[in-house]
């Protein structure tokens, strides 16, 4: 899931302007094949049906997921840890980083 989740996290930052910290907030929508899973517990829930309904091979699960970035704000680094984790982000002034945590549903490990 790497590389759907820095896709993800690009896309949100390029294309949508998130902060770092709200990109790698965002569910994963992940298709290794022919089937595709939408990240239990996220946004994503509520398109499953729908597009179940268009024919599509989706279902919503947990994924472990644990992202980190980086992002330069006002001349400053800042970083931003994955909402669904226990880590935490450090800016460069050495303040953390505010981190809303998310209730996606984690996997058993």
């Amino acid at each position: 899931t790497i590389i759907a989740q820095v896709a993800k996290a690009l896309v949100g930052v390029l294309d949508w302007k998130l902060s770092a910290q709200d990109a790698i907030g965002l569910g994963l929508l992940y298709a290794p094949g022919r089937n595709a899973i939408a990240e239990k517990g996220t946004q994503l829930d509520a398109m499953v049906p729908a597009l179940q309904g268009l024919g599509e091979q989706i279902v919503s699960a947990p994924l472990g997921l644990k992202a980190n970035a980086i992002e330069r704000v006002n001349g400053q680094w800042v970083g931003a840890a994955d909402p669904r984790s226990e880590g935490v982000a450090i800016r460069q002034d050495g303040q953390t980083t505010q981190i809303v945590r998310s209730i996606a549903i984690r996997p058993p490990e």
